[in-house]
């Protein structure tokens, strides 16, 4: 290691005196050379640059004096304009005087040739309104004639009765008619209804006839019947006998003579010989023939049974049906009864002769009535429409003499306009002529021939406009011909002074690459190619890993010795629990024997064999559970023996227990002695492994608690470790983003409910960052939000805003919120929704800009910045107010 280090100390010696002047020389001169390049080539493009602008001023100067000579040729074309120049002013005043002058007398001749017209037309019309007013005033009488034939007829036909009284004469027929035309089907009822009465009663009496019938034939099943069900249990109470008796059989059989019988305990039996056995089979084979006799009178009842109830019904259902014809043929009669009193007639409901002649009666009177109504409105249509045509007639009359009497005066009118265009279009001549001779004595000798004043006046204004902007642009172009013959010469100038500076710098540049290539043999014979700083990092390099090394064997050491001394102060620890166990199991063993030996154990063995288990512990418990019964009861029964004991002594019965001996109660007594202890031992054994089976019975819950609680902890980790567990973070900032997304839904739903209450936003389900619409109006539908339409998207979208705002705002202060479009797919309820939302949230302190075209906006909006829409693409225009001035 130390020879490294010498190593190192002459190899960074060797770098300080020499290698790094000489690297630091190379830089110099390697900085040096390119400021010496970078200077030639500068110069070479000044030098080039130079070159080429005195090559274009030269050129301009050529162009310039070409462009001077054109323009003094021209100007010697246009020199009569010097002269001219004066007097156009006046020439124009003139030629615009005339211009005005002909334009006037066009017009007055377009009026002259109108007024002749309309003099013509209103002539015309006079002629044709005169003869109009003649044909209406005949209308008129021939319509006035009509109107009074008319009104005569009419005043006939209503026998000085008005039409609202024939109307209601014949309204009140009508309804005589409606009546009368009810009544016959109410008499067809009636009738009807009496016959079906009398079939009723008719059918009624047939069934009550065979209603008694069956009564009678069924009276005499039931006598039948009845004798036979009694002699059907005689039959079988002697039946019962008979059998009863021959059970006795074989016990009379048995008796013996001089024995006692075991029934009655006589010893004597005189009746068993003379005894014959009864016939059991014919009283049975009666008693089935009766029983058969009995069911088949039954079977006939049935029908007769069945017939009796189905009459029975049926009557029910006649006089059921009796009762509705009678309420049907009174409500009937009342109804006829409440007509004839209507129609104040004397009719028999039954009477149908009467009422077809009444009802053919009112329909003639009815039909009568109706024809007269319908030629008084007839005539009353015609007497309106006759008003009417006359009434017209005598308004178009009086139109026509209004329209004679207007006509008559325009056309005065126009003859009275056309005499003065008359006069004005001869003055306007002569002003004309005037003028033109002014002009042409102005002008004098370059006034123009044949060519139109105001053509040749517009062409010398040009010409002298143009002789002035000629002699303008001379002048400007003399001075730009000076100006650049002085840049040319200057120009040169500097062509000469940079190609000097040019040859300079590559003589230097060249002087500096024979230095750097004297530096680089003299450090290659150095130090070759290798870097400074290459060298430096291999040595250093190797002295770390040195050093590294070093540590690590220190390291190794120093955990080498805190082991050492760890494990001797485990040792010792060991050496001192297992001297304090050794006691104890020293101890514990002596207890464990001196136990042994007290218990029934003859040693460690038989104590393990007579261990039980989960079975044989169950057994032992209902062991114990059944001797604690027995206990009881023997204790229950000593107690009762006791009880008995003392009231046998009571009632006298000491002495017999006296004569038993003691010797024998004694033994009894110590026998049950012997066999309580044996219990109470039984049951001392049982408890005391109760009591440790309930000991090892709670660690085992114990446990089981604590591994419950471990799986409980245990689940909540894997759980937390599905949901966010991840090496690279992915599953966290999924559930991080989830929660914060639950926490956005829940404030644009708020929002939401306040823009439009149809919508609500959630997640969708599983891990997914996705949205989903609920329409409340649709049965809580779940859509997506590509569903939504442009103004529902524009409102869930600022909801969402809005609640980004109120999420950020609790750790970031947002002052200003800006909104690009969307208002004009909105209805007119729905934008002033959006529009008070977003004017609360001003209200909060919140800038709110919002860029829209919709015009309704602007009454809602006080502070608005304007954008003018300019000619070409993509260019516009701000207000003059928001204008910033050019520096």
């Amino acid at each position: 290691m130390n020879q490294q280090q010498a190593e190192q100390q002459k190899t960074e010696q060797l770098i300080q005196e020499k290698v790094l002047p000489l690297d630091h020389q190379f830089s110099h001169l390697a900085n040096l050379q390119e400021e010496q390049r970078a200077s030639v080539a500068e110069l070479q493009d000044s030098a080039n640059q130079s070159a080429l602008k005195a090559a274009e001023v030269t050129q301009q100067v050529v162009q310039k004096r070409g462009e001077l000579q054109q323009l003094e040729t021209a100007q010697v074309a246009l020199a009569y304009c010097e002269a001219l120049q004066a007097k156009l002013p006046k020439a124009q005043t003139l030629v615009e005087r005339a211009q005005d002058r002909k334009q006037l007398l066009i017009n007055i001749n377009n009026n002259l040739n109108g007024l002749s017209k309309a003099v013509e037309h209103h002539d015309e019309e006079l002629k044709q309104v005169t003869a109009g007013v003649k044909t209406a005033e005949e209308n008129q009488q021939s319509l006035q004639q009509s109107h009074n034939d008319l009104n005569t007829q009419l005043t006939t036909l209503l026998a000085n009765k008005t039409l609202a009284q024939w109307e209601a004469d014949y309204q009140a027929l009508v309804e005589r008619h409606a009546l009368l035309g009810a009544l016959p089907d109410t008499q067809q009822r009636y009738l009807q209804q009496v016959t079906e009465q009398h079939n009723n009663q008719t059918s009624h009496v047939a069934l009550q006839n065979e209603r008694e019938r069956n009564e009678a034939e069924l009276e005499v099943l039931r006598k039948q019947f009845k004798e036979s069900r009694d002699h059907l249990r005689d039959l079988d109470k002697l039946l019962q006998q008979e059998r009863h008796i021959a059970s006795l059989e074989a016990e009379r059989r048995n008796l013996q003579p001089d024995t006692a019988c075991p029934l009655c305990g006589s010893t004597e039996h005189p009746l068993v010989e003379q005894y014959q056995a009864l016939d059991t089979d014919s009283t049975q084979q009666r008693r089935d023939a009766m029983q058969q006799q009995c069911d088949a009178i039954h079977a006939q009842s049935q029908p007769l049974t069945a017939k009796k109830e189905a009459l029975q019904e049926r009557s029910k259902h006649l006089a059921e049906q009796q009762n509705r014809i009678s309420q049907e043929i009174a409500t009937l009669e009342q109804a006829w009864q409440t007509s004839m009193v209507q129609l104040d007639e004397v009719l028999a409901i039954t009477d149908t002769a009467a009422l077809a002649q009444a009802l053919e009666v009112a329909s003639t009177a009815r039909q009568t009535q109706r024809q007269q109504i319908e030629q008084i409105r007839a005539l009353n249509m015609q007497l309106h429409a006759a008003n009417t045509e006359l009434t017209s007639a005598t308004a178009a009359m009086n139109q026509l003499h209004a329209d004679y009497k207007l006509l008559a005066g325009k056309l005065a009118q126009s003859q009275q306009q056309l005499t003065d265009e008359q006069a004005q279009q001869a003055q306007v001549a002569r002003e004309l002529t005037e003028l033109d001779t002014a002009l042409h004595e102005l002008l004098g000798e370059i006034a123009p021939g044949s060519e139109p004043i105001e053509t040749w006046l517009a062409a010398q204004v040009e010409a002298c406009e143009r002789w002035q902007q000629n002699g303008q642009k001379i002048t400007d172009l003399q001075s730009k011909v000076d100006v650049l013959v002085r840049d040319e010469e200057h120009a040169k100038a500097r062509e000469k002074e940079l190609n000097a500076s040019l040859d300079k710098a590559r003589s230097l540049l060249q002087n500096t690459q024979r230095e750097i290539t004297k530096n680089r043999e003299q450090r290659q014979q150095l130090f070759s190619d290798d870097s400074v700083e290459q060298v430096r990092e291999r040595l250093q390099a190797a002295l770390q890993a040195i050093e590294t090394q070093k540590k690590q064997i220190q390291e190794q050491a120093n955990e080498l010795n805190a082991q050492r001394a760890s494990i001797q102060g485990k040792v010792s620890a060991k050496a001192e629990q297992i001297a304090l166990l050794s006691e104890s199991a020293t101890e514990a063993a002596e207890v464990w024997q001196r136990l042994l030996a007290q218990s029934l154990f003859a040693d460690d063995q038989a104590f393990r064999a007579a261990l039980l288990d989960h079975t044989e512990r169950d057994q032992l418990e209902s062991t114990l559970k059944q001797l604690s019964d027995s206990l009881q009861i023997a204790q229950d029964r000593v107690a009762q023996v006791t009880a008995d004991t003392q009231q046998h002594e009571a009632t006298g019965h000491a002495n017999q227990y006296a004569e038993t001996e003691q010797a024998a109660v004694s033994q009894a007594l110590a026998e049950h002695e012997v066999q309580m202890r044996e219990l109470l031992l039984q049951i001392g054994q049982l408890d005391r492994q109760l009591s440790d089976d309930r000991s090892r019975r709670e660690k085992q819950h114990t446990l089981l608690a604590s591994r419950d609680a471990l799986a409980k902890e245990e689940d909540l980790l894997g759980h937390l470790n599905g949901m966010i567990g991840s090496s690279k973070g992915d599953k966290f900032r999924r559930f991080a983003q989830g929660l914060t997304l639950d926490h956005l839904v829940y404030l644009a739903n708020k929002r939401l409910q306040r823009l439009h209450a149809r919508y609500q936003l959630e997640r969708r389900e599983g891990d997914s960052l996705e949205l989903r619409v609920v329409d409340t109006w649709q049965a809580d539908a779940v859509r997506d939000t590509r569903t939504l339409s442009g103004g529902e998207s524009f409102l869930v979208s600022l909801a969402l805003a809005l609640a980004l705002s109120d999420l950020v705002s609790q750790k970031t202060r947002i002052d200003s919120l800006f909104l690009d479009e969307g208002f004009g797919t909105l209805d007119a309820e729905t934008l002033d929704t959006a529009l008070d939302a977003l004017d609360n949230l001003n209200a909060s302190g919140k800038m709110v800009g919002v860029i829209s075209h919709v015009d309704a906006m602007k009454e809602r909006i006080p502070t608005q910045i304007e954008v003018t829409k300019m000619s070409g693409l993509g260019v516009s225009r701000l207000a003059d107010q928001f204008a910033i001035a050019a520096a």
